[in-house]
């Protein structure tokens, strides 16, 4: 049997058809209201008056205790609606997804993860970071957009900020890649003589130039492969150095 400190109805529906919707108080924890049969004595027929008489789909919002005795800090406001099965009245919580649900009003600053709904959505982003010569040593990547499961990403502009330090010493002459991992799509190839003496520079400009080949403009990473930056040519590492990229990134998968 129900156990409501206050239960009351806040908005009508049509009889029989349209729910109505209550809002109820109970020192019931939530295992206990939504026990099979917990609504019995307020179920449709049960009372000889209308106000408090709940029906299929009813919606009810309750705050109910989740320890001690009520009213505590840990009780809990939430939604359910009736369930009549087998002659009994339940109570039902809504999914998380309905109760999660945006609400237009707050324009997306509701969700999760704006970096994650940003990615979801293939919106393009900037995003900076910084790549030093201990990264790439000996064979080294800097990843520069992780990929998980098939994620792409392609490439909508690069700067090199001309931040950081010129790439220099032990003799020194790599060229420095931003490609996907296994260098299917290489977006761009700095030039040595460019991160041995870093200045702003935008890509398609000299010592960040477009790629060699005329089809990965545009083309999205490989499903599943970070974009990272990477040594290429050249035979000799850098021991000292550290620039920054800026990049327009979008996800396409």
């Amino acid at each position: 049997m129900s156990n409501f400190d206050t239960f009351a109805p806040i908005a009508g529906g049509l009889p029989t058809q349209a729910p109505n919707v209550f809002v109820g108080v109970t020192p019931d924890d939530l295992a206990t209201i939504t026990a099979s049969g917990y609504m019995n004595d307020l179920g449709k027929g049960a009372l000889t008056t209308s106000r408090g008489v709940v029906k299929q789909n009813d919606v009810i919002f309750i705050n109910y205790s989740e320890s001690g005795s009520f009213p505590t800090p840990t009780s809990t406001l939430n939604v359910f609606y009736v369930n009549v099965s087998g002659g009994n009245y339940s109570l039902i919580a809504f999914p998380a997804l309905v109760l999660g649900a945006l609400a237009a009003s707050n324009n997306l600053d509701d969700v999760a993860s704006v970096s994650t709904s940003r990615l979801n959505l293939g919106v393009s982003y900037w995003t900076a970071v910084t790549v030093s010569h201990t990264d790439l040593a000996t064979g080294g990547t800097k990843v520069l957009q992780a990929s998980t499961g098939s994620e792409q990403y392609t490439v909508r502009n690069i700067i090199l900020s001309g931040a950081g330090t010129n790439f220099s010493g032990g003799g020194g002459d790599r060229l420095i890649n931003v490609q996907d991992s296994s260098g299917t799509n290489i977006y761009t190839a700095m030039t040595a003589a460019k991160v041995q003496s870093l200045a702003a520079t935008r890509w398609g400009d000299t010592g960040v130039p477009f790629p060699a080949t005329a089809a990965t403009l545009g083309a999205s990473t490989v499903a599943g492969e970070s974009l990272v930056a990477k040594y290429s040519g050249g035979t000799t590492d850098y021991s000292a150095g550290s620039l920054t990229l800026i990049m327009n990134l979008q996800r396409t998968a």
